[in-house]
């Protein structure tokens, strides 16, 4: 009988589902303020929706830059929040969700000035550092793993373009996505357009560029069962997020859902980013290159330089089939 009850009540408490949101802010110096407003207050609306679900949800929000990562939201302990209830709250709004949003902010305003003094005009010639907040969110999830059910990973790109391809994180970004894997977590991804002219002359179809830009992003998606979707007009982000991203990766089998955009990434180089029809690839880390190199400049094996002879005397004779040499079609 005891027994029964214990098992009944951790049945209770793990029927939760913890989903960690990654905003990554790539965001250009054209970019508009208006739009970056109403993304994040989607993507709060978004998340309030998601604690409103089930009472044992947990929510935590975290933030990406190419200067520095940081805590955006989470959750407090219950004293913690008692202390807090003294703060105004805007009429209609519930308590909890007042107290995220102020916190959200708060915390949005003061991470982002430090990011602008630390890096100054030096902060927009920097690579993002996504992957470090995954791998960050990845141990959030693993520290409270025993209290959930489910666990996920929402990643929020704000303003990638074709430049904005994480290509030196790839290595990174796809260990993290194997890591989670063998942890049962799922990966959506959502990116996001911060520029007015893409807004205004938002295309029906993704170009070449574009979707090589989504590529890592759709493959840390398809690798853990998740969904990859991109946004063109912010108007209709808080429509796409109910729509795609709400059920968890166990419950979309039950709902009739938008079909998966099924993208075919062209091969780029690393070197570069060029769109490539044949290319130098490297038969440790599989990166793909334009032009030959004596080593991998990712993950800097010396494959190359070994066979630096052979590949001049294949250069010589007109033929470079080489095993190092590779077309995709």
């Amino acid at each position: 009988m005891e027994q029964n009850r214990a098992s009944s009540c951790n049945a209770i408490g793990t029927d939760g589902v913890h989903v960690v949101f990654v905003i990554d802010f790539l965001v250009k110096p054209n970019f508009d303020s208006t739009i970056l407003a109403q993304s994040l207050d989607a993507i709060l609306s978004f998340g309030n929706s998601f604690l409103m679900q089930r009472g044992s949800n947990r929510l935590t929000i975290l933030g990406s830059s190419p200067a520095k990562n940081t805590i955006l939201y989470v959750e407090k302990q219950d004293n913690e929040q008692t202390s807090e209830r003294g703060f105004d709250i805007p009429g209609g709004q519930m308590e909890k969700f007042a107290r995220i949003t102020k916190q959200f902010r708060s915390n949005l305003h003061r991470w982002w000035k430090d990011c602008i003094n630390d890096d100054g005009a030096n902060y927009n010639s920097k690579v993002s550092l996504l992957s470090g907040a995954i791998s960050q969110a990845l141990c959030m999830i693993h520290q409270h793993r025993v209290s959930f059910s489910h666990s996920r990973v929402i990643i929020f790109s704000l303003g990638i373009d074709q430049g904005d391809v994480y290509a030196s994180q790839y290595m990174k970004l796809i260990n993290c996505f194997f890591a989670a894997t063998k942890i049962n977590v799922c990966f959506d991804a959502c990116s996001i357009s911060m520029s007015r002219q893409n807004e205004e002359t938002a295309p029906m179809s993704a170009s070449m560029e574009d979707r090589f830009a989504a590529s890592i992003l759709q493959q840390g998606a398809d690798l853990t069962g998740g969904r990859y979707i991109r946004i063109h007009k912010v108007a209709t982000l808080l429509e796409h997020l109910f729509c795609c991203l709400t059920p968890t990766a166990q419950e979309r089998p039950s709902y009739v859902l938008p079909p998966k955009l099924k993208i075919s990434p062209p091969a780029a180089c690393f070197c570069h980013r060029k769109v490539l029809d044949v290319g130098y690839v490297c038969s440790v880390c599989v990166s793909i290159f334009c032009q030959y190199l004596p080593f991998c400049s990712t993950c800097h094996s010396n494959v190359f330089r070994t066979n630096l002879n052979k590949i001049a005397h294949l250069k010589s004779n007109g033929n470079v089939t080489f095993n190092e040499k590779i077309e995709s079609h």
